[in-house]
């Protein structure tokens, strides 16, 4: 039975969604909970490193207008965002089985947050950026968490992908929770397939709006700090090198080395887009030293697809790469290596 489809706006956020920014504190429109408040609890959106269960728990200001009409339904969800002046406008990420808390989940969940100290996490994140901790503390907990889905069930647009200046979309500028129908067949069209471009990228420089680099990269050194100490205690400090070469971790076992790559990206194509011309690169010079690596590996937080299988044993049988992907993720507390 296909789901209800409905598209919601996220506040802008430079972080990927992980945390709040306070980027759109004070320049949105009207009485929103973000001016108000200098943040928004959505900006935790794509922050997985707070799993339950295999569930993220989240929220989005959408459904919660609209929540005694979902309350215990499973939605298709799109996601777009506009930055603060109100010129670019971009579609997020999608969910595609996306299900609303009842009250008593939403509590179960709070408490949970609670004891596992992600809760003061969260008030520590919005001091931070100069927010009102008096936001996060409401008798509802469905003001704090009123949606959960599995990681495998998002998509994650990184870049975001532009809203054309004809997309039905533009009409929407609240935060409401709109169902796709015949009056926004546009949107439907935009979700549907991405066609192949009639000409040519844009070259040159263009101010990359989606995420901040510095805080990507303060994500990526958590990982591979995270990873350095669990290492260490496995095999010992003298097997672990940081950074050594330009290596992210080098991990010596039975006198050849293994190659590290830590990415802090969701998805585990993408890590392996971003980590393989860098490791073949400290592969050769490896090599040409005379220490030739023993095994080339990815580390990330994201789950890896068949079709990420298959393209590593490809690349293994057919390319000689003695390549594979561990999955790691904050807070882990082994890992295959």
């Amino acid at each position: 039975m296909a789901l209800d489809r409905y598209v919601a706006r996220l506040c802008w956020n430079t972080a990927g969604w992980e945390h709040p920014t306070g980027a759109a504190a004070g320049s949105e429109s009207g009485d929103t909970y973000n001016n108000s408040h200098g943040f928004g609890h959505e900006e935790w959106a794509f922050n997985f490193n707070w799993m339950l269960d295999g569930w993220k728990y989240g929220f989005l200001q959408p459904v919660n207008r609209s929540i005694e009409k979902v309350g215990g339904q499973t939605l298709d969800i799109k996601l777009y965002t506009i930055n603060p002046d109100g010129r670019v406008w971009s579609y997020v990420g999608h969910i595609r089985r996306c299900e609303v808390l009842t009250k008593a989940q939403a509590t179960a969940t709070l408490k949970e947050f609670k004891r596992r100290g992600w809760f003061d996490e969260m008030v520590k994140q919005v001091k931070s950026v100069g927010g009102k901790t008096s936001g996060l503390r409401y008798p509802d907990a469905r003001l704090m968490f009123n949606i959960r889905y599995r990681r495998k069930d998002v998509d994650v647009f990184d870049p975001m992908i532009p809203v054309g200046p004809r997309d039905a979309i533009r009409r929407l500028r609240r935060y409401t929770l709109t169902r796709l129908s015949t009056k926004l067949t546009r949107v439907e069209s935009e979700w549907k397939t991405r066609t192949a471009a009639a000409s040519l990228r844009t070259t040159g420089k263009r101010k990359r709006s989606a995420v901040a680099a510095s805080t990507i990269t303060l994500a990526h050194n958590q990982l591979q700090n995270e990873l350095c100490v669990l290492l260490r205690g496995k095999y010992g400090s003298d097997a672990v090198a940081l950074e050594k070469d330009f290596v992210d971790l080098t991990l010596r076992r039975k006198g050849k080395p293994t190659l590290i790559e830590v990415k802090s990206d969701l998805r585990a194509r993408d890590a392996l887009r971003a980590s393989l011309g860098q490791l073949l690169e400290y592969a050769f010079v490896a090599g040409r030293r005379g220490d030739p690596p023993g095994e080339l590996v990815v580390v990330a937080p994201g789950k890896p697809t068949n079709a990420d299988h298959e393209y590593l044993k490809h690349l293994r049988a057919t390319r000689k790469l003695p390549i594979r992907y561990v999955q790691f993720s904050h807070g882990m507390k082994d890992v295959d290596l």
